[in-house]
This record gives structure tokens, sequence and C-alpha cells, in this order.
């Protein structure tokens, strides 16, 4: 026989699974906002690549660089001919 999940009646008289809880993906203790220390380093490492002259660029919605127009699966010349 297979195993049966709890339920619970809600507000409106129907019945509801009440399903367990599931792992964090990120894993135990782990959420996805950054500590102090790993706050302190990105931090450190935006400013360092401030100081080395990178520029952030603002592009408008829909604009497009020329790195774009190129696609990441053009066609290529594939493999060798098998020799008979």
């Amino acid at each position: 026989m297979y195993p049966t999940l709890p339920t619970r009646r809600n507000n409106l008289g129907s019945v509801d699974v009440v399903r367990p809880p599931q792992p964090n993906p990120l894993g135990e203790g782990m959420s996805n906002k950054m500590t102090e220390r790993e706050r302190k380093e990105y931090e450190e490492q935006i400013a360092e690549f401030f100081r080395k002259g990178g520029v952030v660029t603002k592009c408008a919605t829909g604009e497009t660089s020329d790195i774009s127009e190129t696609s990441v699966w053009k066609k290529s010349a594939g493999r060798p001919k098998k020799k008979k």
C-alpha cells in the first residue's frame, strides 16, 4: 500500500494535502543572501574593477551591440568526413 500524505481541512471545507517542508537547494543553513564577509569581498572586487579603469555602460532598452549579432550556435565546418 502507498503511504498517505497528511491532510487538513481548509476554510472552504475541502481537503488540502499537507506537504512536508522541502530541503533548501542551497544547502543546510544557506540562503541566497550574502554574508557580511561575502558583501565586503564583493564591494572590494567592484572597487578594484573601477580602479583598473573599468566602465559600466547603461544601454537603452532593446539596444544591442556588435557582439550580440554573432550567434553562439553559429554554423561551423563540423567533423571532417571519414576517409574510405
